[in-house]
């Protein structure tokens, strides 16, 4: 039961991101996520300035470019920006406006959908636990059992709450910084469009290298942290029940 959980949590955003709004409420979700949703925006803004700059460089129209670009984000949140973005140059207006315009994610129900199922998550597997633990012990550690559920069930519903809470908080942050957009202004202005994407795209390029370097120095031992918290749980969940039952039969 406790592996069937994480692979029917994986099923379902897997059928979830079959469809457009799914996969808008996911890329949205997995832009919001702490340091790792950072590192995502940043590696996106980074490809896409600088193919859109090699592009311009290159002699391609600008519409056509947009459109090559729009392929290479990878996130339907960004695929949107540029959608916006070439809907306003058709128009006669310039890019940096609906690109601040259309920066903010705003609320999305399948974002939050999202952020309530990783909230929940590890009390359902706390659950699972319970369940497992009361299936080996028979009924003699019932009041264990029952106690171990109450603890998932309320360790479900306040992650799913502080998750959801996170959520609403962070869903107004832009995705596109305003020094971006100040600069593809001034490159506009300037008709040097192509430097200042090539400037921004470096800029991204860095930071991704310095987040990336950090995290690998940050993810052995967390993972040593995580993988013996996990094990120890697992291993003093399932036990506690039957010393329990050996005491009250000693």
């Amino acid at each position: 039961l406790m592996l069937l959980i994480p692979f029917c949590y994986w099923l379902l955003t897997k059928l979830i991101r079959k469809f457009r709004h799914g996969r808008m409420g996911y890329d949205m979700f997995v832009l919001k996520l702490p340091v790792f949703g950072a590192l995502v925006e940043k590696n996106i803004l980074a490809r896409t300035t600088r193919t859109l700059g090699t592009l311009i460089s290159s002699g391609v129209p600008i519409l056509e470019a947009l459109n090559i670009t729009r392929e290479t984000a990878g996130n339907a949140l960004f695929e949107r920006i540029f959608t916006k973005v070439i809907e306003a140059i058709r128009e006669g207006e310039v890019i940096c406006k609906p690109m601040r315009e259309h920066s903010t994610p705003g609320f999305h129900p399948l974002t939050l959908f999202f952020w309530v199922l990783m909230g929940s998550f590890p009390g359902v597997m706390i659950i699972s636990v319970a369940l497992t633990a009361g299936r080996n012990i028979g009924d003699e550690g019932s009041n264990s059992m029952q106690n171990l559920l109450m603890v998932g069930g309320f360790a479900a519903g306040i992650g799913s709450l502080l998750c959801a809470l996170f959520y609403l908080l962070k869903m107004r942050a832009r995705v596109i910084d305003e020094l971006v957009v100040n600069m593809v202004d001034v490159g506009e202005e300037t008709g040097e469009l192509d430097t200042m994407l090539y400037k921004v795209a470096d800029t991204y390029d860095e930071e991704v290298s310095v987040m990336t370097e950090g995290l690998t120095r940050l993810i052995e031992p967390l993972l040593i942290c995580f993988l013996g918290v996990a094990v120890g749980f697992i291993v003093i969940s399932l036990f506690m029940p039957l010393v329990k039952l050996i005491s009250e039969l000693a």
